[in-house]
């Protein structure tokens, strides 16, 4: 005689999905589709610029016997830039005062990034003249 357990087993037809499998596969095939959608038209439609930057500087700050110049730079090209090198310039009279230099590790298209340069003179009484001076490509 045969013991009963009181276990109902599932009975799954071989071939079937269940439902839930049906709305997952739907979903991943749409995020697959969007995913490739998108990666033509980055292809097709995005031109490839090289980074171009544009500066912001901040107001300076005395920081105890140095003065501290924030920086704001964008990377307005669709290309990202590593290692971007700027320099910072105080000039008076059309002499060079002082030089700092300032690298942002990595600035991706169409971004920003914040920085500082310090300076030994104040900012205040010479004209201070910002540039990027490289950058690589990563």
């Amino acid at each position: 005689m045969a013991k009963e357990t009181g276990r109902q087993e599932a009975v799954v037809k071989e071939g079937t999905a269940h439902p839930v499998e049906w709305v997952l596969g739907a979903i991943s095939a749409l995020a697959i589709l969007g995913l490739l959608g998108f990666l033509f038209y980055q292809a097709l439609f995005v031109s490839s610029d090289p980074p171009r930057f544009a500066y912001e500087i901040g107001r300076t700050e005395r920081v105890g016997d140095a003065f501290r110049v924030p920086v704001t730079v964008t990377n307005q090209g669709s290309e990202t830039a590593e290692a971007v090198r700027m320099s910072g310039v105080l000039e008076r009279n059309g002499a060079t005062v002082e030089t700092a230099e300032i690298e942002f590790d990595y600035i991706p298209r169409n971004s920003t990034r914040r920085g500082a340069f310090f300076f030994n003179s104040d900012p205040g009484t010479a004209q201070l003249r910002v540039r990027a001076l490289g950058y690589s490509d990563p």
